[in-house]
């Protein structure tokens, strides 16, 4: 700890140790973070997720001719233009469709088969997973991201003059799952929530006894400016009453010679 004239200087260090010593700071400091913990607990809303999923297929349903079966021609032609759809389905549209389904609006969607990036490769079918804040609610958005994937894939074709009997078609292979329950941070938030009020807590009460130290070395200070006024005002009034004095004296002298 270090000092200077006017007393102790305040510092970090002898701050914290003080706290053990004031029972009152402690408290203040355990109530406050007890109830920002509770806050970042609650704050958390569980999440839940639904998948569905989508083929693209090509032309020919309905056929007679068995090599116009669409489901033995899902060709790489047909996964490129499967990624085109996946890439409009995540525009604002998409997100919109989902949040009027009654989900969060969040949603992925992918392409790719294989578990490894080395082995992915585009397909033809389309995995969406939809937020809900209720499993109704995931379930609703999944089943709304498909349909608007269908209206994105026509809208194309449409844009594209491909004639109605050539429309590739979108069908769903997989209809929403049961909505499951994502892992929710509850125990992150509520820990984040406390550490800050704890920090914040102790800034606080270093800004106080720091506000304290700086009014009492200004009482001091003031206290001492007072004190070394009152000599020299003494010191005028013994020079003045010598003064006075040496006046007398002379008056006397002068009215003797006379």
């Amino acid at each position: 700890m270090t000092s200077n004239a006017g007393g102790p200087d305040l510092n970090v260090a002898q701050f914290l140790r003080s706290l053990l010593r004031r029972p009152a700071a402690l408290a203040f400091l355990a109530i406050i973070t007890m109830i920002a913990g509770y806050v970042g607990w609650s704050s958390t809303s569980s999440v839940y997720q639904s998948t569905a999923v989508a083929v693209v297929i090509p032309p020919g349903s309905g056929s007679l001719d068995a090599g116009l079966n669409p489901l033995i021609n899902l060709n790489t032609n047909m996964a490129q233009l499967t990624a085109v759809v996946a890439t409009a389905l995540q525009s604002d549209g998409g997100h919109r469709a989902a949040k009027e389904a009654g989900g969060t609006g969040n949603f992925t969607v992918n392409t790719t088969f294989g578990d490894q990036a080395v082995f992915a490769q585009l397909t033809s079918q389309l995995v969406i997973v939809a937020d809900g804040t209720t499993p109704d609610s995931a379930r609703s958005a999944a089943a709304a991201l498909v349909e608007y994937a269908r209206s994105c894939l026509n809208k194309i074709q449409l844009d594209s003059a491909v004639p109605v009997e050539n429309n590739a078609l979108l069908i769903p292979s997989v209809e929403p799952s049961q909505a499951v329950t994502l892992p929710t941070s509850a125990v992150r938030a509520a820990a984040a929530y406390a550490l800050g009020a704890l920090l914040g807590g102790v800034a606080l009460l270093l800004l106080f006894d720091a506000a304290r130290e700086l009014s009492r070395r200004w009482r001091r200070h003031g206290a001492h400016a007072a004190e070394n006024q009152w000599p020299a005002a003494d010191d005028d009034d013994e020079g003045a009453s010598d003064a006075e004095a040496t006046d007398l004296d002379g008056a006397s002298r002068s009215d003797a010679h006379c």
